[in-house]
């Protein structure tokens, strides 16, 4: 079931966020509960941000998936996006309809959010196949790419 997160979900919230960052491409850089935790808290407090979990209230493993969003103006004007910051399902719980449910989520509340654009970048987890699939199916385009290089 996809509900919006409340602040009784940060710490569960935290732990997931613990487990995406072992599988990420920062991986090998730390990670801070206690950094994490704020940011959450941030999200959720907050009326320009969308913070979504899924809960499995079939087999009670409680929190199985994370999607948050922001609504920014675009940098050459007054252009409302609504940014993807971060969709994540736990290994377990991969391959159902929590992606595609989130995503949709997400495009009604940039609609009633007045948003033009939405901006979907799966970037934690690299280069995945799939998701190019993924976001073409639900009426994306691909306009950019992301680098990194560690120093």
């Amino acid at each position: 079931m996809i509900r919006l997160a409340t602040l009784e979900d940060v710490t569960p919230l935290a732990v997931l966020g613990e487990v995406m960052h072992s599988e990420g491409v920062f991986s090998n850089h730390d990670f801070d509960e206690d950094k994490v935790q704020f940011m959450l808290k941030s999200y959720i407090e907050s009326e320009e941000k969308l913070s979504l979990v899924d809960e499995d209230i079939v087999t009670d493993d409680g929190i199985t998936g994370m999607f948050f969003a922001n609504l920014s103006k675009h940098y050459f004007g007054q252009t409302t996006l609504a940014i993807e910051q971060n969709m994540y399902i736990h290994p377990l719980h991969r391959g159902g309809s929590t992606a595609l449910r989130f995503m949709k989520k997400f495009e009604h509340w940039a609609r009633y959010n007045d948003a033009e654009v939405l901006l979907f970048m799966p970037c934690n987890n690299g280069v995945r196949n799939g998701w190019d699939k993924f976001a073409q199916k639900n009426g994306y385009t691909q306009t950019g790419y992301i680098f990194q290089k560690d120093l």
